[in-house]
């Protein structure tokens, strides 16, 4: 291996290299004037019996360091490399006149090149360890990259893999149970963790649970105490891996239960057809429950934390009640004989077909709400904070509050002792309105537009509007027995009486 340099680009060095015999020690040197090259052959390394030649061309230890292609060139030799050193002539500087400069051989030593004033080089060995090469942190950092995307890569791997773990793990053994109550039961308990139940009434003598179980540790207790029944998830470490054998299917005799608890984790609960003497309670952490052709003589109350509710034809003797944190309420034909209370954190509610003996309240945070025939023998307060507010078709005996905070109101076919509408910053569009007492509205910035069914001569109208336009004027004839009042502070204001 050799190093070759173009002499006529340094003609300011010197041509002729004279070497010492000092360094006899560790190098044998041959000057060769004619083409300015210094034949050097490094004695045998005491680890490796291998010879490295290296041809060194004076020119190449000038100034105060070790021209950097030679410094590259050994390294490469030490590993065994070729290298073409031409494509690095430009990395050489201008000589300079330090006497001295130290040049890298081998790992195990160092040697020091000496120019004496005669241009005569003198090679000896170094007692202290090269210093250690400097790292190519730009290579270093591809390397910390790359290493990343692998890792990030793998991890979806990894995912996906053990996401799938349950299909390819062998399943252990398991039977299909068919469980029986040994008695009249009143009461029945469900508390599972991740399965679906479905509860359903038949014309069975005792209440039936069809499941599956491994038939090692198995996943389910059932344990019954006089009249009362609880079908429970234990906490053993068996998994149910396939989602076949989730289902739990509860038989209950015709008419025989009078209370009901279904309570799950992450599974949906559904009860059809069931007849209870006194009360149901459902909840559910992150599953649906659904009720369809439901009677409760007490009350019936379902609670989801982020699940939804389906409620279809169902009657409640006390109190109904419905709460979701995160999901929609979807209701059809409710007879309640007391109160029936809605809420939704961050759900929708729309309820249609409802006869409540006392109260009805349905309040989303940040959910619209949509009502439409129903009846209550009290007040109706439908609440939103965000959302909009639809209703149609109805009837209070008492009062009817609608609010939005940043909601429009779309009403139609309304009828009330006292209407009582409250918003921020929303549309208020209400026909067809009949009352026989007030009708306030109250709006910052909405417009507000309103239809009675009756003459304008049995109102005492109050309208203000800061900078909005209006198209009555207040009055307060004699004998008027029924009021209109608004008040908006940017909104425009058309009342209309169709008699």
């Amino acid at each position: 291996m050799s190093i070759s340099l173009n002499k006529e680009k340094y003609k300011n060095k010197n041509e002729n290299v004279n070497v010492s015999a000092a360094a006899a020690d560790n190098v044998t040197a041959v000057t060769n004037s004619s083409d300015n090259i210094i034949h050097m052959q490094e004695r045998t390394d005491p680890v490796s019996t291998q010879t490295q030649t290296e041809e060194l061309t004076a020119d190449n230890y000038y100034g105060d360091r070790a021209d950097p292609r030679l410094v590259r060139y050994k390294q490469a030799v030490d590993k065994g490399k070729m290298i073409d050193l031409q494509k690095h002539d430009d990395t050489l500087e201008k000589p300079r006149e330090n006497p001295e400069i130290t040049v890298e051989r081998y790992p195990e030593k160092m040697v020091v090149a000496e120019k004496s004033e005669n241009k005569a080089v003198q090679y000896t060995s170094a007692a202290q360890p090269p210093a250690a090469p400097k790292r190519n942190r730009r290579f270093k950092l591809r390397y910390i990259i790359l290493a990343l995307i692998v890792l990030g890569a793998g991890r979806t791997v990894i995912s996906k893999v053990f996401g799938n773990l349950g299909k390819m793990l062998p399943i252990p053994a398991r039977s299909f149970i068919e469980y029986a109550a040994s008695g009249d039961i009143n009461t029945l308990n469900i508390e599972i963790s991740a399965d679906d139940v479905n509860i359903s009434e038949s014309s069975v003598d005792r209440i039936i649970i069809d499941y599956y179980d491994y038939n090692s540790n198995p996943m389910y207790d059932i344990s019954e105490s006089g009249d009362s029944l609880t079908f429970r998830r234990n906490n053993n470490t068996n998994v149910n891996l396939d989602d076949d054998y989730y289902c739990i299917n509860i038989t209950v005799p015709e008419g025989t239960l009078e209370d009901l608890t279904a309570k799950s984790s992450s599974g949906a609960i559904s009860i059809e057809g069931i007849d209870i003497d006194r009360s149901i309670y459902s909840e559910a952490g992150s599953g649906a429950i659904t009720m369809e052709n439901t009677t409760a003589g007490g009350s019936i109350s379902l609670r989801t934390t982020a699940g939804s509710i389906e409620v279809d034809d169902v009657k409640s003797g006390s109190d109904f009640s419905i709460t979701a944190s995160s999901g929609n309420i979807n209701l059809n034909r409710l007879r309640a004989e007391k109160s029936a209370e809605f809420w939704a954190s961050s759900g929708n509610i729309q309820l249609d077909d409802l006869k409540v003996g006392s109260y009805l309240t349905a309040n989303s945070s940040a959910g619209t709400i949509s009502i439409s025939d129903i009846i209550t023998s009290e007040k109706i307060e439908i609440l939103t904070t965000s959302g909009d507010i639809s209703a149609s078709e109805i009837e209070s005996i008492t009062d009817v509050k609608l609010q939005s905070s940043s909601g429009s109101l779309t009403g139609s076919d309304i009828k009330a002792n006292k209407i009582n509408r409250i918003s921020s910053s929303g549309e208020t569009k209400l026909r067809d309105v009949d009352i026989s007492d007030t009708i306030s509205v109250e709006a910052s910035s909405g417009d507000v537009e309103i239809e009675m069914i009756d003459n304008k001569s049995n109102y005492s109208i109050s309208v203000n509007t800061s900078s909005g336009d209006s198209n009555i004027e207040n009055t307060s004839g004699a004998g008027a027995s029924k009021n209109i009042v608004v008040n908006t502070t940017s909104g425009d204001v058309n009342i209309e009486f169709n008699r």
